[in-house]
């Protein structure tokens, strides 16, 4: 069976606009810089639209300069860095600092005009340069491009996809996980992916602690799990995550239940458990038994005691 898309996840596709505003990145661990349009990685990384574009409004009104429409298909557009967010045709912006009052302020919140974000961009984590690269192209043609040297096979290729995942949860990309899990998936299902194995889950469990990672590794491989696996490979995995597959498997078959129906269930009902009352507290029902026989008590006393007297008087 193939992964496709839903319906509902399909999206009508325009033209694709990238604008002319690039943007550099590094990562902690990397002394190269990644390079790309804002405008795209804008629209696809909460990350970077935090970084970036926090105060940017949406396109709703004409440019507060010309008043006439914008067009991101037509015209370049830029927006206030400085405070409002308010958007602007570029060509607007450029010919008000060119022309002779020379104004190089905001037309909207008159703050200072400010054209270039800190460059380049230190992303403060250690990413996977490789996985990184993999975001990149990813974001331009939409495909994931795995080196096809990598053995699907292999479990290399699983923390191959993993190292992504890492990548979409620090940048925030939940449309790139999608995309890593729709691969996962599709790999097992035509036979060409081995599931995960010893190095991706060492990778998940031990190496990183991201929980919806560590997640989806535990629920995938409980789908494609082998029958042996408990009796022949548990031992050969992180203890922590072969902890994880017991906890969920007896989460998922065992529900909690109570001392008296497990009593009543290995006994075959042939024992319960009584409710005591509280300490102290008695019921009616308890206080007439307990009246009665105190009654029936004192009447055979009244009996025996009649008795004697009976037999005193007839000597």
């Amino acid at each position: 069976m193939a992964v496709v898309k839903t319906r509902g996840a399909v999206k009508k596709l325009g033209p694709i606009v990238l604008g002319r505003k690039i943007v550099q990145f590094k990562i902690k661990n990397c002394s190269r810089h990644f390079t790309l349009h804002e405008d795209l990685i804008c629209a696809n990384s909460k990350y970077f639209k935090e970084r970036l574009q926090k105060d940017c409004k949406a396109i709703k009104e004409g440019c507060a300069i010309c008043h006439e429409q914008l067009d991101p298909k037509v015209d370049d557009i830029t927006f206030c860095r400085a405070k409002c967010g308010q958007n602007v045709h570029e060509n607007c912006i450029e010919e008000c600092k060119t022309s002779e009052t020379g104004r190089d302020t905001c037309p909207m919140c008159r703050k200072n005009w400010k054209n270039k974000t800190e460059d380049p961009i230190i992303v403060e984590n250690d990413l996977d340069r490789d996985a990184v690269q993999i975001y990149i192209d990813w974001l331009y043609t939409g495909t994931l491009h795995i080196d096809e040297n990598i053995n699907r096979g292999k479990d290399d290729f699983n923390l191959v996809l993993l190292k992504a995942w890492k990548v979409a949860t620090i940048l925030k990309d939940w449309n790139f996980m999608y995309a890593i899990i729709a691969e996962y998936i599709g790999t097992m299902e035509d036979g060409s992916n081995a599931g995960f194995w010893v190095s991706s889950t060492k990778y998940a469990f031990e190496d990183e602690n991201i929980k919806s990672m560590q997640i989806f590794v535990i629920d995938a491989f409980l789908v494609y799990m082998r029958d042996d696996w408990f009796e022949t490979w548990a031992s050969k995995f992180p203890p922590t995550f072969t902890h994880a597959v017991c906890g969920t498997v007896l989460g998922a078959i065992v529900e909690k239940e109570s001392s008296k129906d497990l009593l009543a269930r290995h006994t075959h009902e042939q024992y319960e458990l009584e409710e005591h009352s509280n300490a102290g507290e008695t019921n009616d029902e308890d206080e007439a038994v307990s009246q009665n026989e105190a009654e029936e008590i004192v009447s055979e006393e009244d009996e025996e005691m009649s008795e004697g007297e009976m037999e005193e008087s007839t000597h």
